[in-house]
């Protein structure tokens, strides 16, 4: 990719999440660093979008804490979505394969896949944690677990499964990335399907 052929705020986006893993200690990029620093550019295109979700973009800039909350509000809100489609079992799509096998088709699919991711974030930096009742209360008892530890707040990167490096950080953007995927996607599709009044839109991910 030809470098100068970005746009000012992505040519500082780049070099500011170089920036972010050097203070972090880290050698290698990750595509949390490149998030952060979208974040941070108060002008910028992400902080704009996730301010009109009405997301508190300073708080995902920032502490564990609100990081947490947001992760919490997130996982009620895809319960919320999910329990509001009328038939949950009805394909939305046709079917589709990804690298990782089917791509999940009715909202019943993607609430589960949504869910079940669970165990395996919390499970990258050592917290033992399961996938029910629902995604609600499981991501809260996997925070309860976290909190458990002394030293859970010291954000330690470590390597876990295929080589991946996590850290505390890094597995509570990546709950709100992922929420957010199959949310958009369920929305989009449940609204043309049923329209405003019947479903809801937790996320305001529909078109005005």
């Amino acid at each position: 990719m030809n470098f100068d052929k970005y746009t000012q705020n992505a040519q500082a986006a780049v070099a500011d999440c170089q920036s972010i893993a050097m203070e972090n200690g880290q050698q290698q990029l990750e595509g949390e660093h490149l998030h952060l620093a979208l974040l941070r550019q108060q002008e910028g295109l992400v902080p704009r979008l996730l301010t009109y979700m009405g997301l508190d973009v300073e708080g995902l800039a920032c502490d564990e804490a609100s990081l947490r909350d947001l992760c919490l509000r997130s996982a009620a809100d895809f319960l919320a979505l999910c329990e509001s489609v009328p038939d949950r079992d009805r394909p939305l799509g046709p079917p589709r394969e990804s690298f990782y096998g089917p791509v999940p088709r009715s909202a019943e699919e993607m609430y589960r896949h949504t869910k079940n991711v669970n165990s395996y974030y919390f499970g990258e930096i050592g917290v033992e944690a399961d996938n029910g009742p629902d995604i609600l209360r499981c991501r809260e008892e996997g925070f309860r677990r976290l909190e458990e530890q002394a030293d859970f707040l010291a954000n330690p990167v470590i390597c876990g499964s295929y080589d991946e490096l996590w850290s505390l950080r890094k597995v509570l953007r990546r709950f709100l990335w992922h929420d957010r995927i199959h949310a958009r996607a369920l929305t989009r599709r449940g609204l043309a399907l049923w329209g405003r009044a019947g479903m809801a839109d937790p996320f305001r991910f529909g078109v005005e």
